[in-house]
């Protein structure tokens, strides 16, 4: 792991690691509500139309959230 207090620079640590050092820093954040009821909606009609495509389930979405 990296550790900010080592000998080593932080930019070094990443290197050896073979990381970028900007994931380093990244903080995901958490998915909101509307996300969550859209992978949900999107998980039902999938389930319901295995053979549609990724357009036609963007279009349905779509429809969905107006």
């Amino acid at each position: 792991m990296i550790a900010p207090g080592s000998a080593l620079s932080v930019s070094r640590q990443a290197k050896l690691l073979c990381i970028s050092r900007s994931s380093l820093y990244y903080r995901p954040r958490p998915e909101s509500q509307e996300e969550l009821d859209l992978l949900k909606r999107l998980d039902e009609l999938f389930t319901e139309n295995p053979m549609y495509g990724s357009r036609r389930l963007q279009a349905m979405l779509k429809r969905f959230v107006v």
